[in-house]
C-alpha cells in the first residue's frame, strides 16, 4: 500500500485522527485503502434465532460514525457459512476503507430440507427465514447504534451485499418493502416468519438500507422495483449463469420450478425507475466467476467501493466513466499498482491521467489503438484516464483504482 503519501500529507501518527475522526466524505475515507493493516474482528450473536456474525473494524481507526456493509454468503440457501472467502475478502478490503463490515451467517435448508428449494412452496419458508435473519442483522447495528455504541457506526448509512444466494437476499431486503408487492405464495411464507420485517430479533429499529451490492443475484420479479424504491445498486453477473440466471429464467440450472429475474433483467426496470446502478456483466461467465479468480474478485470489489463512494460523495467525483460515440474502450487491469493497458478499436493519440479532483497528474501520447500507462508513482486513489482518439473529436473517460 502506498501509505507514504498520507503519512506525507498529515504526518506520521496523526494521519487517522485527522483524516476520519468524523467519518465522512473526505477523499479517501470509503475509496482508498487508508487503513492498509488486517482489521479487528469479533463476532456476535446477533438474532433469536441464535445466529452469528463477523464484524470486521479497520484496524487503528478513531472515527465515530462509520458506514456500515453487512454481507450474506452464496449457497442455494442449503450451505455455506459467514466463512465463504469471498465474502471474508470483501469484509477485509471494504473495511481497509473505513467501513465497518460483517459477514453473517443465516438459517439454512440443511440435510434433506436441501431438496426443498427444488420447488417454490417448500423453498420460500427457507429463503423468508433468511431473509428475517438479515433485517434482524441490519437492526442490530442499528440497536448498537442507539444503545452502547460499540461499533461507532452511522446508523443513516447500512448497505447490503451478498454473493449468489446472499445477493437475493440483498436484493429483497432492499426492495420489498410490502407485502402487497409479494405474490400469495410469498405472503404466505412472509407470515409465518412474522411479516415483512420478520421476528428474528432487535425489534424497534428500522430494516432499510442505503444501498444493495449484488453479485449474482436476482429478484423473484422485477415488478418488486417500483416508485417506492431509490436505493442504488452495484451488480456482477455472467451472463452463461445458470444457477441465479443473468436474464430471467429458473434457478439452479432447471432443475427447481423458481423463476427469477437475475441482474441483466433488473436492469431495465432500475433504469426505467430511474434507480442509480451499475452492470458489470462478465461475457459468457457462469455462477459467481469472481470466486476463484482473484483479479475479478479485485475487480468487483474496487468497481463497487468506487460506485457507492461516486453516489455517497458526489463533490469528491466529479468525473464519470464517459464511452465517447461509438467509440468501444477497455482498461485493464483495475484495480492496478503498476501498469494499465487501454484497448480500443479506433487508433488513441493521447492518453490523460486525471485525479479524482480533476487535476491532470499524467499525459502520455502514443500510436495504434493499445496504449499501456505506467503508473505505479501515482498514490491510492481513484482516476480517470482521458482518451483521445486519432481523427475523432469526441473524448472515452475510464475510471480505475490505483492501488
Amino acid at each position: 500500500m502506498k501509505s507514504n503519501f498520507y503519512k506525507l500529507l498529515f504526518g506520521a501518527g496523526v494521519m487517522l485522527s485527522m483524516v476520519s475522526v468524523q467519518a465522512q466524505c473526505d477523499g479517501q475515507r470509503y475509496l482508498a485503502k487508508i487503513f492498509p493493516n488486517a482489521p479487528t474482528k469479533t463476532t456476535v450473536t446477533y438474532s433469536t434465532t441464535s445466529q452469528a456474525m463477523d464484524i470486521y473494524e479497520p484496524a487503528g481507526d478513531v472515527a465515530t460514525n462509520r458506514r456500515v456493509i453487512i454481507f450474506a454468503h452464496g449457497g442455494s440457501f442449503t450451505s455455506g457459512s459467514k466463512a465463504e472467502q469471498f465474502i471474508v475478502d470483501l469484509c477485509k478490503e471494504f473495511a481497509k476503507r473505513g467501513y465497518v463490515t460483517a459477514s453473517i451467517d443465516y438459517r439454512l435448508a440443511t440435510g434433506l430440507g436441501a431438496l426443498d428449494m427444488q420447488d417454490s412452496t417448500k423453498a420460500y419458508p427457507h429463503v423468508m427465514r433468511a431473509l428475517s435473519d438479515a433485517k434482524a442483522a441490519i437492526r442490530y447495528f442499528r440497536k448498537d447504534a442507539a444503545t452502547t455504541n460499540t461499533y461507532k457506526v452511522d446508523s443513516n448509512f447500512i448497505a447490503f451485499g451478498g454473493n449468489s444466494a446472499g445477493a437475493i437476499i440483498a436484493t429483497h431486503v432492499a426492495y420489498v418493502k410490502t407485502l402487497g408487492e409479494c405474490t400469495p405464495q410469498v405472503v404466505s411464507a412472509l407470515n409465518a416468519t412474522g411479516g415483512i420485517e420478520g421476528n428474528s430479533g432487535n425489534p424497534g429499529y428500522g430494516s432499510s438500507v442505503q444501498a444493495v451490492l449484488n453479485y449474482a443475484g436476482a429478484l423473484l420479479d422485477t415488478n418488486m422495483l417500483n416508485a417506492g424504491d431509490v436505493e442504488p445498486i452495484y451488480s456482477a453477473h455472467g451472463d452463461a449463469d445458470g444457477t441465479v440466471p443473468y436474464a430471467k429464467g429458473q434457478v439452479l440450472n432447471g432443475l427447481s420450478n423458481i423463476v427469477v429475474f437475475g441482474s441483466g433483467a433488473m436492469k431495465p426496470r432500475l433504469d426505467g425507475r430511474s434507480i442509480k446502478n451499475q452492470l458489470h456483466t462478465y461475457v459468457g461467465a457462469d455462477h459467481v466467476p469472481w470466486s476463484s479468480n482473484m483479479a475479478q474478485q479485485l475487480e468487483v470489489e474496487a468497481e463497487s467501493a468506487a460506485f457507492l463512494y461516486s453516489v455517497f460523495c458526489p463533490n469528491y467525483v466529479a468525473i464519470s466513466d464517459v464511452n465517447a460515440d461509438n467509440l468501444a474502450i477497455e482498461l485493464y487491469p483495475n484495480p492496478s499498482s503498476n501498469v494499465i493497458t487501454l484497448k480500443s478499436d479506433k487508433a488513441i493519440s493521447s492518453v490523460t491521467i486525471v485525479d479524482q479532483l480533476g487535476r491532470t497528474v499524467l499525459v502520455k501520447t502514443t500510436e495504434g489503438s493499445n496504449a499501456q500507462i505506467t503508473i505505479n508513482k501515482l498514490n491510492a486513489g481513484v482516476y480517470f484516464a482521458k482518451v483521445t482518439f486519432a481523427n475523432q473529436t469526441n473524448i472515452a473517460t475510464k475510471r480505475f483504482v490505483v492501488e
